[in-house]
């Protein structure tokens, strides 16, 4: 994966794809952004309207999406690319779960398919690797990092990690309507984001 991610990098240097992918059954409208933040923030919320409609109207997460945008998402993912830093939109496979792995029986060699692909943080893959039900885990992660470093700054690596897979929990609470576990995980991880980052993007810039 980091092989891939190192080479398989935007054309037009923009996060986003040009054409329509799907989660399960949802589809996600990627469309073109020229930083991280402005795709993550605008597809994102597409996707919490599609949550709500899944799942029923939640006050609670409503309330929670006010400082989740105005606060979590830009202390996150602004310093990626600013300060003199940047990151490359890198084509991930955008689902990577034990499902969607396998060996090939003749060459033994790792196959993924069943992608949903699309130009991101490289950082982005790693998030359904935190999900509690995923066996590429913990330790897959801790692997990738020595062949693909952590980007900068580095000491917001596990909070950007919560971040995507926060976004995970949003796209399968849309697909398994009937569970109301994976509602349960987007509201924990959301408010676990929201008390860590009170002040926002104001109050890291105070603090360097």
């Amino acid at each position: 994966m980091a092989k891939l991610h190192r080479s398989a990098t935007s054309p037009n240097g923009k996060f986003g794809f040009d054409v329509t992918t799907f989660h399960g059954n949802t589809p996600i409208e990627h469309g073109w952004s020229n930083t991280w933040e402005k795709y993550f923030t605008r597809t994102t919320k597409v996707l919490f309207e599609l949550e709500q409609e899944a799942q029923g109207y939640n006050e609670e997460i409503r309330e929670l999406m006010v400082p989740f945008f105005s606060k979590v998402v830009p202390r996150l993912l602004r310093p990626l690319e600013t300060g003199g830093r940047s990151i490359q939109p890198s084509l991930i496979h955008g689902d990577l779960w034990h499902g969607n792995a396998s060996t090939d029986s003749e060459t033994c060699l790792p196959i993924i398919f069943d992608a949903a692909s699309f130009y991101a943080h490289n950082e982005y893959e790693l998030g359904v690797w935190r999900q509690p039900w995923n066996k590429i885990d913990e330790r897959y992660r801790m692997r990738y990092y020595k062949h693909f470093p952590r980007s900068q700054p580095e000491e917001d690596y596990d909070d950007r990690n919560l971040l995507y897979a926060t976004r995970v929990n949003i796209l399968d609470s849309i697909l398994y309507k009937g569970d109301p576990g994976y509602r349960k995980m987007l509201i924990c991880s959301m408010k676990r984001l929201v008390e860590r980052f009170p002040g926002g993007l104001e109050a890291w810039k105070a603090s360097h």
